[in-house]
């Protein structure tokens, strides 16, 4: 095998009048590792994460149990706008008391949907008399009804749960108080 370098590139060499031997490519070296798809696994659709209280507890009890009471009973977002452009988010505010004598635990669950989103200061242990302050947001999408709940586990049987609803109404503002329809004769249109 021969071959010629000039100005820079390879060239073959005839060395029989028939037969051509191909260049010799030169090799490059690459400094850095490059990760084709091939060498990473396919993302999967994750299922969602099992929540053991959600599926081994019952949540059926509204607005009190034995050591804490809810305010209000039920959250409701009554009229919302949608406004593609700032996105605007309705906010509520739910308190959680501490109505037994003595130290209580809790665990609060969010909201399952997107719709609906929740914001607290997470406290150890809710001294008696005190209350926790929940903070519900409310981000629309389009004019329809929303619903989910929160649910607020305690160290007793009995779990509290907070609906959540959120549904469109029409203002009163835009319907006149007063309307006089023309006078017309009987039977014509």
């Amino acid at each position: 095998m021969a071959s010629k370098i000039s100005s820079g590139q390879i060239e073959p060499i005839e060395l029989n009048h028939n037969k051509k031997i191909p260049p010799i490519q030169p090799k490059r070296q690459l400094n850095r590792l490059k990760v084709t798809d091939s060498l990473v696994a396919p993302i999967e659709q994750q299922l969602p994460v099992p929540n053991h209280l959600l599926d081994t507890k019952i949540f059926a009890k509204l607005q009190r149990n034995s050591a804490f009471e809810v305010s209000p009973v039920e959250v409701h977002f009554a009229g919302f706008e949608i406004n593609q452009s700032d996105q605007k988010r309705y906010t509520q505010i739910l308190r959680v008391i501490n109505i037994s004598g003595q130290l209580q635990r809790l665990t609060v669950i969010p909201p399952q949907t997107n719709f609906f989103t929740i914001h607290y200061v997470k406290q150890e242990r809710l001294v008696a008399g005190f209350a926790l302050e929940i903070k519900v947001y409310f981000k629309p999408q389009e004019y329809k009804y929303y619903q989910d709940a929160i649910r607020i586990y305690s160290q007793g049987d009995e779990n509290l749960y907070v609906p959540i609803h959120a549904y469109p109404i029409l203002s009163s503002f835009e319907f006149p108080t007063n309307y006089k329809f023309p006078n017309l004769a009987l039977g014509k249109r």
